[in-house]
């Protein structure tokens, strides 16, 4: 950001707060549809595995005894899921045994022979799924998913467009909104540092020390001159009780030994004083913090490092109560490098604080909130999967006595079967939630 050194505060603030809102909602709608989209293929592949584990379950009689007309009418089931254009019932040898597809065009698109990979495949607009079907460790054959994926490319575009009318408008809002911020925030401090350049020229042989180009740094240096230069005179005095009246913030000046020797009126409207009950009195009574405290950053941090920055503490008004604030303050000099007093700059950040406070409680809710759903979750995994788990532990002593004959101990174990595919199924649904 080196580039913004030395530009003036009034389009600093314009580029900072355009690029930087411009930038951040570029970033957010890219993750959001990268996101999007990874995650929808992600839900459809997850429930495409779980029909065809379940076609595939349901067609494991008819494959055994080569019964076309069940699986034909299982795959017409699919029709209710317009996500699939297309699905196959391969044998164990591989070859085609049953086909369905929304028409024909879908149909054509069938592999001949089945998949040799299995899981999920991407093509150009469609997924593929293929799972094979076992039965007491034997392959039966194969199923095969052939999904659309056009809507949900569609949907992205869609998503696509709006975001870059959402991110166009923002970029004008934005701008609006900060060059209307930077007459706000800008010009106040212009008007300033102008008033106290022409006050301070009184001297050009004396040069005080830079601590930056903008025009925060043009004020420090001004104020030096100033006080070193003009003060000595009444007019001069005059002068500079002017430019402290006409401040928005508030400022203080005080001398080596620590009393307030002017103030401003935005500091007596804040703290609720009459200016004579503050002049010649010591700094820190106007500070939460104690004396010593003050005193320190004052005195020791100041003297050794000549100007500190955004400091927050905290103002104390007439009757006790403490206002947060950010504070500035520079050391001020005269020809002869001797300390000839203090400048305070002082920012409410009231409403900041307030924000901060917002904020914090808004997490604490959100996290409350999480740890709810995570304990519901918790316990409709368990009421989910105790009925099932009861269903097939007696399928499994079922299956263990020897008094069945082969169509009792057949329908025992589609039921056994079934019931770890509705498991399997349930799992990933509750994996889904989480």
């Amino acid at each position: 950001m080196s580039f913004l050194r030395d530009i003036p505060i009034r389009n600093k603030l314009t580029r900072i707060i355009t690029i930087t809102s411009s930038l951040a909602l570029f970033l957010a709608f890219t993750s959001f549809a990268v996101f999007e989209l990874t995650t929808s293929r992600q839900v459809m592949s997850k429930e495409l595995l779980g029909i065809a584990n379940i076609i595939g379950a349901n067609c494991i009689a008819a494959l055994e005894f080569d019964d076309r007309q069940p699986v034909e009418e299982t795959l017409q089931s699919l029709k209710a899921d317009l996500r699939v254009i297309a699905a196959a019932i391969y044998d164990e040898k591989g070859k085609i045994f049953v086909t369905y597809g929304k028409d024909e065009k879908a149909k054509s698109q069938i592999p001949k022979l089945a998949p040799l990979k299995v899981g999920v495949n991407y093509q150009n607009d469609f997924m593929e799924v293929s799972q094979p079907i076992f039965y007491k460790d034997k392959n039966l054959g194969t199923i095969y998913l052939q999904a659309d994926l056009t809507s949900l490319y569609d949907r992205l575009k869609n998503y696509a467009n709006i975001s870059m009318m959402v991110l166009l408008v923002s970029f004008l809002i934005t701008f609006l909104f900060s060059s209307h911020l930077k007459k706000l925030i800008s010009e106040p401090i212009e008007r300033l540092t102008k008033t106290v350049k022409t006050l301070g020229t009184g001297r050009l042989d004396i040069k005080a020390e830079v601590f930056s180009n903008d025009e925060v740094g043009i004020l420090a240096n001004a104020f030096n001159q100033m006080t070193d230069n003009l003060l000595k005179t009444t007019v001069s005095r005059d002068y500079v009780d002017n430019i402290l009246r006409s401040m928005t913030d508030c400022l203080i000046v005080i001398c080596p030994k620590g009393k307030i020797k002017s103030v401003n009126q935005s500091t007596l409207n804040l703290l609720k004083y009459e200016e004579g009950e503050l002049l010649e009195q010591p700094i820190y009574k106007i500070f939460s913090d104690d004396e010593i405290t003050i005193e320190r950053l004052l005195t020791e941090k100041l003297l050794n490092e000549g100007i500190i920055t955004n400091i927050e503490n905290k103002f104390l008004e007439k009757n006790g109560k403490s206002i947060p604030i950010l504070f500035s303050a520079s050391v001020m000099r005269s020809a002869n490098s001797d300390i000839t007093g203090i400048v305070i700059v002082a920012l409410d950040i009231t409403l900041r604080k307030q924000t901060e406070e917002t904020l914090i409680h808004a997490k604490d809710a959100a996290e409350t909130a999480n740890r709810t759903k995570s304990l519901f979750l918790a316990n409709m995994s368990h009421e989910i999967r105790t009925p099932l788990n009861a269903i097939l532990g007696y399928a499994q002593i079922l299956l263990r006595r020897k008094d069945l004959d082969v169509e009792q101990r057949k329908s025992i174990e589609t039921i056994d079967n079934s019931g770890k595919n509705l498991l399997e199924l349930l799992n990933d649904i509750l994996d889904i939630s989480k």
